[in-house]
């Protein structure tokens, strides 16, 4: 399992309450708004910044099974891990977003808390918080977080192929019930989508841009596992791209790694971890992220 650092940013149509000063409240003024329980595990979720970025951690331990030991003494939080760190999931993400573009990435695996769950949460605090300042929130303002998506490369991808047969996503929820116009079973949390086009052909380049165009779409729709099937000039056998890598990640590690960095800090030195500074060096370095 991998450790994925998908790249984002952060969108807020409110002249009331920038993104900026959202941020800047919650560093000093979160009270657990956004977070939440089911019935086998909780998420809190805690606020950071230095002179560069914003940081959001989500923490989840769970009722049954605790894969992230830890020590939560109600102002801090030591991660703990045992011996046998493999066998261990340390249930914990984190955004970091630039202070100058509000663009960053949202570090995540396979079976945490999902870019969607995350911005559903934000969404409503931001509300809240808009609330708690003007007594209440305006329909038109909104708070997004929206994934980056390298158009050149997925275009670089597509045209590998001389033409396609099939496409392929993973719809997850709330994108299910809009795509499928809730025509699936309401509670499904994801779907896996294939799309049979019968030898589409790539030899022109309006064609590759529109493939491509579609594509970027579904990704920053939040969709995952994208991909397309097709064959190549001069060969009859179908070939399988993965059109954005673990969903166009500008970085990835082990999850071995990222537990063992983890392994006894505390909460409240998680800025001054090896971690957090690979990860904001990555982040800020990438030139996805700085030309958002």
């Amino acid at each position: 399992m991998k450790v994925y650092f998908t790249p984002v940013k952060i969108a807020v149509s409110s002249s009331r309450l920038s993104i900026a000063e959202f941020f800047d409240y919650l560093t000093k003024n979160y009270n657990g708004e956004s977070d939440f329980k089911s019935t086998d595990k909780e998420v809190k979720f805690k606020f950071f910044e230095d002179s560069q970025v914003f940081i959001v951690i989500a923490l989840t331990t769970k009722e049954l099974k605790n894969f992230c030991e830890g020590s939560d003494t109600g102002s801090d939080f030591v991660w703990k891990m045992s011996d046998d760190i493999l066998n261990k999931i340390a249930e914990t993400n984190v955004l970091i977003i630039s202070k100058k573009n509000f663009a960053g990435a949202y570090l995540h695996n396979e079976g945490s808390v999902r870019i969607n769950t995350f911005e559903s949460k934000l969404r409503w605090t931001f509300r809240q918080v808009l609330r708690g300042k003007y007594g209440k929130s305006k329909r038109d303002e909104k708070f997004s977080i929206e994934r980056l998506v390298d158009s050149d490369d997925i275009l670089k991808k597509v045209s590998r192929l001389s033409e396609i047969d099939e496409i392929n996503a993973t719809f997850s929820n709330p994108i299910t019930s809009v795509r499928m116009n809730g025509s699936i079973f309401k509670d499904a949390k994801s779907l896996r989508v294939t799309q049979r086009v019968g030898a589409y052909s790539l030899k022109k380049l309006t064609k590759r841009k529109e493939l491509s165009d579609y594509l970027e779409g579904l990704i920053k729709n939040g969709c995952s596992n994208v991909s397309i099937k097709g064959t190549v000039s001069g060969s009859l056998a179908g070939e399988t791209i993965g059109v954005a890598d673990a969903v166009n990640s500008i970085y990835a590690m082990e999850y071995s790694e990222y537990i063992s960095e983890l392994n006894g800090i505390s909460l409240s030195q998680f800025l001054q971890s090896k971690l957090f500074t690979m990860a904001k060096k990555e982040i800020l370095s990438s030139a996805l992220v700085k030309k958002a």
